[in-house]
């Protein structure tokens, strides 16, 4: 089926900041700098985080048959654009099979609601993007994006961004056993190329002592985007594995109940923060019931 999609819809888009005076953004921009955490970042600044990412690319005639590009996590990065009232004016996200943008000042919209940022574009981009800063979020570390575009009248795209300040391997427990919580975010592609977007809770069970990680998503939501009736179908992911002493980034098997679609592929992530005090990632999946891709994040 031909996807097409509605300006009203979700987006997030990339846009480019401004490191002088802003033009119509709120006065004067302080010039970019590093990510450190979200409770340091002040109004009228750009922040750039470095991130992994994981998109997938297709026909827009047919995005049932669109491929996974290689996951990254050495050239993407998210930037956020405040102003002065510590609202998000831009969001810009670089992957490298895969870009999208959005400016306030260029005419596109970002609406948030207790963290959670919707933006679209007059081109058709949409996404959604958490915004850590707000208190309903209470994450400090790491964010995540999910975005889908047409950057042909032919060509589809969509992706996953998890992005912050990675735990260096000296940061990482080594005893601890935390329980991290938060949600996930995305798209599901069905076998017939119908779109929808995807919601769930996300849970991670670590055992620092034994480098085990347990991911799980629970009471997953489908949002239909290309105007198909959402299916009753179960999207719960779930997964392990044993991580490497002294690593911080891991990559979990993971698979929805074979009752469902019956999907399975990889998340792909690391902790966030100091002392591992958040959890961050991407995954895609796919099987005979369609496609999967998203991102996730949650904090002890």
């Amino acid at each position: 089926m031909r996807l097409t999609i509605p300006v009203s819809g979700l987006l997030i888009g990339l846009a480019s900041s401004l490191a002088g005076c802003g033009g119509g953004e709120g006065g004067l921009r302080m010039p970019d700098g590093p990510f450190t955490s979200f409770s340091a970042i002040r109004p009228n600044q750009v922040t750039v985080m470095p991130g992994m990412s994981q998109t997938i690319s297709g026909s827009s005639s047919n995005i049932a048959a669109a491929t996974f590009d290689a996951f990254d996590s050495a050239k993407s990065n998210m930037k956020l654009t405040y102003d002065s009232n510590m609202s998000l004016s831009a969001i810009s996200i670089t992957a490298p099979k895969s870009t999208a943008s959005f400016s306030t000042a260029l005419g596109d919209t970002i609406s948030c609601a207790s963290g959670v940022c919707t933006a679209s574009s007059a081109s058709g981009a949409r996404g959604v993007v958490i915004d850590a800063t707000a208190s309903a979020i209470g994450w400090n570390y790491q964010t995540f994006g999910v975005w889908d575009n047409l950057p042909t009248s032919t060509t589809w795209q969509a992706g996953a961004i998890s992005a912050g300040a990675p735990t260096p391997a000296s940061g990482v427990p080594t005893s601890t056993t935390p329980t991290f919580t938060g949600q996930a975010r995305g798209y599901y592609i069905d076998q017939n190329g119908a779109l929808f977007g995807t919601f769930a809770t996300m849970t991670a069970l670590v055992d620092f002592s034994k480098q085990r990680i347990d991911l799980s998503t629970s009471n997953p939501t489908l949002t239909s985007m290309s105007g198909a009736t959402p299916p009753s179908v179960d999207l719960s992911l779930s997964g392990s594995v044993t991580n490497p002493v002294g690593t911080n980034q891991f990559k979990i098997p993971v698979s929805t109940p074979s009752t469902g679609p019956n999907l399975s592929g990889t998340a792909s992530g690391q902790f966030y923060g100091p002392t591992a005090q958040e959890i961050g990632g991407v995954y895609s999946l796919s099987g005979p019931g369609g496609k999967m891709l998203g991102g996730f994040g949650g904090k002890q």
